[in-house]
């Protein structure tokens, strides 16, 4: 592994999270991918992202995605988005963001 990209090594340490969740029966707990697929270019990480709306929604109840690319963030249909700080994102204006969320 430690030949690998930084790339290849966020799909392997994906997969692995993956397989221990499910083998430990941990398939219930939220899958957390922090920045995931930011040493991807543009194409691998919608490749990588796809995976996860196509296979891991289906397998998980619940998936948080901290990302700044907007193709990320606004990719997945019945998602919620919410902001903590919008200084270092792009928001556009009919983006709708804190729906389900309060942030005191």
């Amino acid at each position: 592994v430690s030949n690998l990209s930084s790339s290849m090594k966020e799909i392997v340490n994906l997969a692995f999270r993956i397989v221990f969740m499910k083998y430990s029966k941990l398939d219930y707990m939220p899958l957390i991918l922090d920045e995931f697929g930011v040493t991807m270019d543009s194409k691998h990480r919608h490749s990588a992202y796809n995976v996860i709306d196509n296979i891991l929604c289906s397998n998980f109840n619940q998936i948080f995605i901290t990302a700044h690319f907007q193709s990320i963030y606004t990719r997945f249909v019945n998602a919620d988005l919410n902001v903590l700080d919008d200084k270092n994102i792009e928001l556009s204006s009919s983006t709708i963001v804190n729906e389900k969320i309060k942030i005191t």
